[in-house]
């Protein structure tokens, strides 16, 4: 019974309290709406008084700065370089290739930066050729491609190393410039480096991955005879 009137002395405590808690809540919302009424007003203030970017790629790029220093906007220009992108077929002089930001609305005063090319870099650009990935391929084939595609060959022996312990001599292992994502092409003319083994490199990795190879067993031996070394002696 005693229990039975405890609990009903909370629930007319916690009763008491609803009332002055969602008083509390109205309160706090209605001093806050407020504060909600000017940033939504603010917000859509900004939202007016933001210019509309026009796209002006493939536009002369004079043009394009002075279109956008007319609505409000700082402009910078920026010579782009070569690239097999910009050849002649597909752009014209002082055309404009890329801009940051793209087409959009922003704040009056804003910086507009704009990337052009000029016939000097078109020309340059029609002399960007894709380097060709010749690992694998023997000296003297990766040379004769190299050289019908426009570049300049070089050969290098690479240094011994027990990971070529594998490879074959005469054959391409590695280029420089290497071809990668960031790496694709190359101005005519360029040099090109191809790097492989000879007889006596090759034999030389060999070495080195066989006394690589020994080491890993005298260490693995050492191991097996750890429990021995330090195994437990009998105490006179």
């Amino acid at each position: 019974m005693a229990h039975k009137n405890n609990l009903l002395k909370n629930l007319n405590k916690l009763v008491d309290i609803i009332p002055d808690t969602t008083k509390i809540i109205g309160d706090t919302v209605q001093a806050a709406a407020p504060i909600v009424d000017k940033a939504l007003d603010r917000q859509h203030e900004k939202n007016l008084s933001q210019i509309q970017v026009p796209n002006v790629i493939d536009l002369d790029a004079e043009e394009a700065k002075r279109h956008l220093e007319e609505i409000g906007f700082r402009v910078t220009l920026t010579l782009v370089k070569p690239n097999k992108k910009y050849r002649q077929e597909t752009t014209r002089d002082n055309e404009v290739v890329d801009m940051i930001p793209k087409a959009g609305k922003f704040d009056k005063g804003s910086l507009i930066k704009l990337y052009y090319i000029n016939q000097e870099i078109i020309d340059a650009s029609n002399q960007e050729v894709t380097i060709p990935n010749l690992t694998g391929l023997t000296i003297p084939e990766a040379r004769e491609h190299l050289q019908e595609v426009g570049f300049k060959p070089a050969m290098e022996i690479l240094t011994a190393d027990a990971k070529y312990a594998k490879q074959k001599i005469n054959v391409v292992i590695d280029m420089e410039p290497k071809v990668n994502l960031f790496t694709t092409t190359a101005v005519k003319g360029s040099l090109i480096k191809l790097k492989y083994l000879d007889e006596e490199t090759l034999e030389q990795s060999l070495q080195l991955a066989s006394q690589a190879e020994e080491n890993q067993l005298d260490v693995g031996q050492l191991f097996k005879q750890l429990p021995n070394l330090f195994g437990n002696k009998d105490v006179e």
